[in-house]
């Protein structure tokens, strides 16, 4: 069936809007509230050891996911691992709500893993296929700031949950919630139409899977490496992880993406850039200020939220039509906004400067997130041609993952392992971070 999405109407498209922000709260509010679970959860089946594997089997499943169902989605269309995905999700959700042990927990975790890589690639390609482009920037609004609740209130919610109904619950409830946000767009979906019919290629469909295997080991051993004690095991461990990364990741990237060649590359790397200096940041903030600070872990928390309401509000920006003519811009404006509160954050390492400081620029950081990230994301789904959507999707994806992953675990490194004073670690870390936001803005140059 070739490729031929029907028109959709105001009607249709505010429903699908209303499915996409349900599913992407649902999966975001999983991923706030295991945090606040999971250590009552393990307590309970005598394995707080697997504390650690709990997240990463979901992050390397997620990401596989990720890069099968781009494949998938332009092999066969995005509805059947829109299905796959749904069901993945719930079913892990349901396993991990009644595990009796903790390897059904990491196996329902795992399941959870893969359903929301998978849903997340078809919810991109259902944006771009089945609304206007003047309706785009919208949508992709809404799925940043679907993330916002969930992040402020998933914990909190899931606590209360944890205490007075059991930590089951938050995850046994899930294929409930999910279920009726499926049901609305299960017709947009389907709608969405076929790939052409020379897309089915189930060779290169194999050697994607094989490549997103190989992209997954490599992310698990290389965070293994990152959390060893023993300088041998780092190392070595770490020089496995990059030798499969290096022969795998270029594959499943737009040729010329590490080079930053004009055009949709350059895009799929910024995701990357802007997504690595974010995230590295922001695990130091609540280290910073507890550690070096000594403020309470709410302070910690509700600085780590200025960011997700800062993101939204970048998200909404960019969408807003005297926004429109500029679009070009915005990403290049993103990275100074992104470096700015970066340094900004950074300068919190002094007494004198008050945790509601600290607090604005992160926020300014999450406006520039918002705004930079979210119009690369469109601009990279309008420069793909419909045949390839899937595959963009989970390039973004990957690209972000990826750089996530370096960031986080070095700027880890540097505050934990390195013998120089507090300040110097942290003062270096977060200027490495800025500096990668500033060079974003030379990749941002090269998206046309």
């Amino acid at each position: 069936m070739a490729l031929s999405p029907a028109p959709v109407t105001v009607t249709g498209q505010r429903r699908a809007t209303f499915g996409i922000v349900a599913v992407v709260s649902l999966v975001a509010f999983e991923a706030f509230a295991v945090i606040t679970a999971l250590p009552a959860a393990l307590a309970d089946l005598g394995a707080i050891a697997a504390y650690g594997p709990a997240f990463g089997v979901y992050l390397t499943a997620s990401l596989f996911a990720s890069v099968i169902c781009g494949a998938a989605v332009d092999r066969r269309g995005p509805l059947p691992p829109f299905i796959g995905g749904a069901v993945a999700f719930a079913a892990g959700s349901l396993l991990v709500g009644l595990a009796p042990t903790a390897a059904a927990l990491l196996t329902g975790r795992a399941a959870q893993g893969l359903g929301a890589g998978l849903l997340v690639v078809v919810l991109y390609v259902l944006a771009a296929r089945r609304f206007p482009p003047t309706a785009r920037p919208a949508v992709f609004a809404a799925m940043a700031s679907a993330w916002v609740v969930p992040s402020i209130a998933g914990p909190p919610i899931a606590a209360l949950i944890t205490v007075h109904a059991g930590w089951r619950w938050i995850f046994a409830a899930v294929p409930l919630a999910l279920a009726p946000a499926i049901a609305v767009l299960l017709p947009h979906v389907r709608s969405c139409g076929g790939p052409p019919p020379d897309q089915d290629d189930p060779v290169r469909f194999s050697r994607i899977a094989g490549l997103a295997a190989g992209t997954a080991a490599g992310g698990v051993v290389l965070q293994y490496a990152m959390t060893a004690r023993s300088p041998v095991v780092m190392f070595g461990c770490g020089a496995v992880a990059v030798g499969v990364l290096a022969a795998t990741v270029p594959r499943l990237l737009p040729p010329g993406t590490l080079r930053a060649r004009p055009g949709l590359p350059a895009l799929v790397l910024l995701r990357g850039v802007l997504a690595g200096a974010f995230f590295g940041t922001e695990i130091l903030l609540p280290l910073m200020l507890v550690r070096e600070r000594g403020a309470s872990a709410v302070v910690a928390g509700l600085v780590l939220a200025s960011g997700s309401v800062g993101w939204a509000v970048g998200s909404w920006l960019q969408a807003r039509p005297a926004y429109r003519q500029s679009a070009r811009t915005l990403p290049a404006a993103g990275c100074l906004l992104l470096a700015a509160g970066i340094l900004a954050a950074a300068a919190g390492l002094s007494d004198r400067l008050p945790p509601a400081a600290i607090a604005t620029g992160w926020l300014l950081a999450g406006v520039g997130m918002g705004a930079g990230m979210t119009a690369v994301n469109r601009h990279a789904l309008e420069a793909a041609p419909p045949a390839r959507h899937g595959g963009t999707s989970s390039a973004l994806q990957v690209s972000d993952g990826l750089a996530s992953t370096l960031t986080t675990g070095l700027c880890a490194a540097i505050v934990t392992t390195w013998a120089a004073a507090p300040a110097v670690r942290f003062h270096t870390a977060f200027l490495v971070m800025a500096g990668l936001a500033i060079a974003g803005t030379v990749v941002a140059a090269r998206q046309a």
